[in-house]
């Protein structure tokens, strides 16, 4: 069955401090809000990544470990890993895994993966990926 051509719209993440994680996404990492809804008990935001694509932002995380391991990470294609990380730590996320390259030895196609980690202000892992066929 052809459902014909499928992209993603947006993954959403729930964060335990709304505001700092807005600010970390707009400010930060230069997303943009589309558009946001909700009331004093949930508050949702969705940013516009820039090309057609979203984070969908919920005000109703905790940094509860055991509810957040369902989520492993959120990884973004860039060009430059090392700024993307740099920028990401200096708006506010911790560093996790530092700037790497990593020759994986995958099939069919071999890649060699440029990749890096941070722990957002609301607790979710982003990873900065670029991979470059072998």
């Amino acid at each position: 069955m052809n459902t014909g051509e499928m992209r993603i719209h947006h993954v959403a993440i729930s964060v335990n401090n709304f505001e700092e994680s807005f600010k970390f996404y707009t400010e930060g990492l230069g997303m943009t809000l589309y558009t946001k809804w909700g009331n004093d008990e949930k508050t949702i935001a969705l940013l516009d990544i820039g090309n057609g694509e979203y984070i969908e932002l919920f005000s109703d995380g905790t940094a509860d470990e055991a509810y957040n391991s369902r989520f492993i990470h959120l990884a973004f294609s860039v060009d430059d890993v090392e700024a993307s990380y740099k920028r990401a730590v200096e708006a506010g996320a911790k560093p996790h895994i530092a700037p790497m390259m990593a020759n994986v030895n995958s099939k069919p196609v071999d890649i060699i993966i440029n990749c890096a980690f941070v722990i957002a202000p609301g607790g979710e892992q982003i990873e900065f990926f670029r991979a470059t066929e072998v």
